[in-house]
């Protein structure tokens, strides 16, 4: 079971090393592991060239174009580090981000997966979140939605996808999902198996501007309107309260009416939106049951 790693890595000084620490740590080493540093002007290229002089498994990239920070950027220096490593006879090939430390056992414990299910075609372990200091484990989440941050792909898989697509508002690892299961392969997340995001939540960034993105990236996948009125109701209680939800259902709606071009393929969205029906009448038809009034006979005495 081999398998190597890409991790694409923009003004990452501040997370890199640890990073690279806990890779260092694993119990089952990469065959190879590519730091592409994407036009980075801090100090991540001299603390990843530090590493890669004495680990001859790490390999320095640089990618010198210089653009704004964005998914689609991230999966272009993702597919560069691919071609220095397409010769390379690894199995597995795992993204992860610069910014994630992955516990000791954490490779090792997702090849296990991999043996057990010969049709397991990505898998990753739960992302827990760095939250004002303190680290605040991942909550429930649908064992078939695994998170791009420490995805591990079967080789097989990868290829039959056609790698991850560029997509600036992201989505790249939901449509990977989605392509993998419409040609049939397994995808699952493992709450046994942990990763830590060290960049702190509050750090990111706007957060309004953050759900902007993620009613275009919602769009861009071609989520269903049911389904994206009924995830948002589900996200009012995050913060900003209310307003997050609505200001990534309005920026949806926004979309639909302007109808930009999709990036994503017509076969996926809608091998998406079978999946996403299935999902709306199967929590319809369990409140049906809930809520049937029982039709037993009750005999009074």
């Amino acid at each position: 079971m081999s398998y190597i790693i890409i991790t694409a890595a923009r003004n990452e000084d501040a997370f890199i090393g640890s990073v690279i620490e806990s890779v260092l740590s694993q119990t089952v080493h990469p065959l190879a592991w590519v730091i592409v540093s994407d036009a980075s002007t801090d100090g991540t290229d001299d603390i990843v060239k530090r590493y890669a002089d004495g680990c001859s498994w790490i390999r320095y990239l640089r990618r010198d174009v210089r653009s704004e920070r964005n998914f689609a950027n991230k999966i272009h220096a993702f597919d560069l580090a691919y071609q220095q490593v397409k010769g390379v006879p690894f199995e597995f090939i795992g993204n992860l981000d610069a910014d994630i430390v992955v516990a000791p056992t954490y490779y090792e414990g997702l090849l296990g997966r991999f043996v057990r299910d010969r049709k397991l075609g990505l898998a990753s372990g739960f992302i827990d979140q760095l939250q004002c200091g303190e680290v605040i484990l991942a909550g429930f989440r649908p064992p078939e939605s695994v998170p791009h941050g420490a995805q591990l792909v079967r080789r097989t898989c990868f290829e039959q996808i056609g790698g991850y697509l560029p997509l600036e508002d992201g989505g790249e690892d939901w449509c990977a999902q989605v392509s993998a299961r419409m040609l049939g392969w397994n995808a699952s997340s493992f709450p046994e198996i942990r990763a830590t995001e060290l960049r702190d939540a509050a750090g990111e960034g706007p957060v309004l501007a953050r759900r902007i993105k993620e009613g275009r990236m919602d769009y861009s996948m071609g989520c269903l309107p049911a389904f994206e009125l009924i995830k948002c109701m589900r996200r009012v209680r995050e913060r900003p309260f209310v307003v997050g939800a609505m200001t990534r259902l309005s920026s949806y709606c926004l979309q639909s009416i302007r109808r930009p071009p999709r990036l994503v393929p017509r076969e996926v969205i809608q091998s998406l939106r079978k999946e996403q029906r299935k999902r709306l009448w199967g929590a319809f038809s369990r409140y049906l049951a809930f809520s049937r009034p029982d039709d037993r006979i009750i005999r009074k005495y």
